[in-house]
């Protein structure tokens, strides 16, 4: 069985969150920058969810606990309204 050291355990949940973090900013470099397609804005809209989702999820639990707001917001939040802006451009460039 895999056994976690409890000394080396938050070390391994910040790089976990390190990882999502630079997974929510290529996520964001696609929705803003990626090219107009089906395919690319079905996968933009469901990164968004996610990502939105994920960012809920680790604020409601962790802001006031852990991470506080200097942390979470350029990791999780500002990310999240870059992809929420990405998604709005690709939905005015499919209406216009």
């Amino acid at each position: 069985m895999f056994t976690v050291d409890p000394r080396h355990e938050k070390a391994l949940a910040a790089a976990m969150l390190v990882f999502v973090a630079i997974g929510l900013y290529v996520a964001a470099w696609i929705a803003l920058f990626g090219p107009a397609s089906r395919s690319g804005d079905f996968k933009a809209w469901w990164a968004l969810a996610l990502s939105m989702a994920y960012s809920y999820q680790v604020g409601y639990r962790s802001i006031g606990k852990r991470l506080g707001p200097l942390v979470f917001v350029p990791m999780f939040l500002l990310p999240t309204v870059l992809q929420f802006i990405g998604v709005a451009i690709r939905v005015v460039r499919l209406y216009l």
